[in-house]
């Protein structure tokens, strides 16, 4: 890592800069702000991120419903942290409970939007 002081290993990285613009070098070449031959330090094991390129997708609002589901699934554990209360209403169970219970809930789009169309808005 180049600082003022001069270069400094880093062996640990927690990726903030979208994928898309992690590598000028193989990914977006007109990235900026992306460090070239990142991805080369990743491959050969120079260093680690925590959050790896592509794992935005686990990331999503989308999953938090999912999310203890996949943990026992994928990890064979429980999460180690408490999952915010999340229902995805496109299942039935699920719709009916939110339905039940709008007064005591946040609805919140499980994907974000740069603008949304004007019927789509809920009530104010």
């Amino acid at each position: 890592m180049r600082t003022i002081a001069g270069l400094k290993r880093a062996d640990v990285i927690l990726r903030r800069v979208d994928a898309d613009f992690l590598d000028p070098l193989e990914l977006n070449s007109a990235s900026r702000l992306g460090t070239p031959g990142m991805l080369e330090a990743i491959r050969t094991g120079g260093v680690v991120v925590l959050n790896m390129p592509g794992s935005g997708v686990a990331e999503s609002k989308a999953l938090l419903g999912f999310m203890p589901m996949l943990s026992r699934k994928l990890l064979g554990e429980e999460l180690r942290l408490p999952n915010v209360a999340t229902w995805w209403c496109g299942q039935r169970n699920e719709r009916e409970m939110v339905e039940a219970n709008l007064h005591r809930l946040a609805i919140a789009p499980a994907f974000t939007r740069a603008s949304t169309p004007e019927g789509c808005r809920g009530r104010n």
